[in-house]
């Protein structure tokens, strides 16, 4: 991601700017969103002996989860979380002896313009639901059934994960007109957009160092963010209670994963306060997908926010790591079921047709293939974090299945999309030959009827835990 390479410039040019830039005032921002922003910071009591899983050994994670305003309102994070796990348990009724029934989570990792991956799995995936012998195929060749798209009860988003959230999250109802709607709009916003209409260089190119908070302004971005908030809020909002969407931010101010219930934005919008939790809602996108140095950041509530891929990647198993949580699923009979799309290659190597190429000896070369390298690894440990969380707290009582597109699939691909964005020797933040290119191989991926998802053992992520 070429991004990588601009924080990378900026980053080692920053000794040079920092004499001459200045301070910037610091704006308020928007007021009143952070009621549903919570601060998550690991526990130090989570590597404890009493907060070691009593199924494996293993430390349970932990952590220690704070409010944004904690005078706003008393409730926590999980409360929510619990009420939708009751309320699923209420709906499926009594389990029946030796059937399993399944808390179905759905994690969309970061990755910029290779969330055009994620978004055409999304769609075949709901295409691969509408064949009967599919789902009997999925049952024969994995051991255990396939978690349906419709039946998606929690989706989690980082930076182009998150702005994928809302329409992953309509997507997944059991309407299936609105359901098209949803995956027919993001095939659009993945497939149509070229770069001028999301974000736009500031003059002065690196220089705009000197004078300005990002590289880029995202006049466009901002667009397409209300635009999909405005249109889908009502969906939203009209949800079950059982059905949660949540996005992770990165706060600077207080070092923290700040994660954002965006169900409950929704749900506290009345007639008088809609347009201004849509306004809540969009910016707190927003701050999910403000990669650092390129995107100006996000104020809310006089809180300054970046990409939430600054420390995870991808998330799903914070949710899960809270007592009373797994209480509740216990107590209901339910099997998490991790569906994890990464929106990216899982390789610091380019895709181009180009042979790799000696490293240049110097400093800014150096710096981006460093970056590079760095952010294939957040990406990796975060898929890490997920399997060994979920080998900690459930043992073999657990689900997972994973996503990604790797170099050799899109160099190999015939697709004239995919044969242009390799041969392009020209690098762009938003390529939209690539995100074409992606986005078809993510449709025949999802709806490929043996094998569309692989296990964690078949991603290339390093130190894979000993499990399942």
């Amino acid at each position: 991601m070429r991004l990588a390479r601009v924080v990378a410039t900026l980053g080692a040019i920053s000794i040079i700017t920092a004499a001459a830039s200045c301070d910037a005032p610091r704006p308020d921002g928007i007021a009143g969103c952070a009621t549903d922003l919570y601060e998550f910071k690991p526990s130090p009591h989570s590597s404890s002996a009493a907060a070691r899983s009593g199924i494996t050994g293993r430390p349970t994670p932990a952590f220690d989860v704070q409010p944004i305003l904690p005078a706003a309102q008393p409730a926590d994070i999980y409360q929510g979380l619990i009420a939708a796990i009751d309320s699923l348990g209420q709906q499926l009724g009594p389990p029946a002896p030796g059937q399993p029934r399944y808390f179905n989570i759905l994690a969309l990792s970061g990755g910029g313009q290779w969330g055009a991956y994620g978004a055409g799995f999304l769609n075949g995936w709901r295409a691969f639901d509408k064949v009967d012998a599919n789902i009997a195929n999925y049952r024969k060749n994995y051991g255990r059934p396939h978690q349906l798209r419709r039946d998606i009860h929690i989706v989690t988003g980082v930076s182009t994960g998150a702005a994928q959230g809302p329409l992953a999250y309509v997507g997944s109802t059991a309407d299936e007109r609105l359901a098209a709607a949803a995956d027919a709009r993001l095939t659009l916003e993945y497939t149509q957009v070229v770069q001028g209409d999301i974000i736009a260089g500031r003059p002065g190119g690196y220089l705009a160092a000197l004078y300005s908070n990002s590289l880029y302004s995202v006049d466009g971005l901002e667009r397409h963010a209300a635009s999909i908030v405005d249109d889908y809020f009502g969906a939203m909002k009209n949800a079950p209670d059982h059905r949660r969407l949540f996005v992770g931010l990165t706060n600077l101010d207080r070092n923290a994963f700040v994660m954002a219930d965006l169900k409950a934005m929704t749900d506290r919008a009345s007639s008088t306060t809609e347009r201004r939790q849509k306004a809540c809602l969009t910016e707190t996108l927003l701050g999910s997908a403000a990669v650092p140095l390129a995107f100006p950041p996000r104020f809310i509530d006089r809180n300054m926010y970046v990409d939430g891929s600054v420390r995870y990647g991808l998330f799903a198993t914070q949710l899960l790591g809270d007592p009373r949580v797994r209480e509740r699923l216990r107590a209901h009979r339910l099997t998490p079921y991790v569906s994890v799309i990464i929106n990216g290659n899982q390789s610091a190597d380019g895709y181009k047709a180009t042979p790799p190429k000696e490293q240049k000896n110097s400093a800014i070369p150096i710096a981006t293939k460093s970056v590079q390298i760095m952010v294939d690894q957040v990406y990796k440990d975060s898929a890490y974090r997920i399997e060994n969380d979920l080998i900690a707290i459930f043992g073999a009582s657990y689900v997972s299945r994973y996503t990604y597109i790797d170099n050799a699939t899109i160099r190999e691909s015939e697709f004239p999309a995919c044969i242009r964005a390799k041969n392009d020797p020209v690098e762009r933040e938003f390529d939209q030959q690539l995100m074409q290119c992606l986005h078809e191989l993510g449709l025949r991926q999802g709806q490929d009827a043996m094998r569309p998802w692989l296990t964690f053992a078949q991603t290339p992520t390093t130190l894979a835990p000993k499990g399942r």
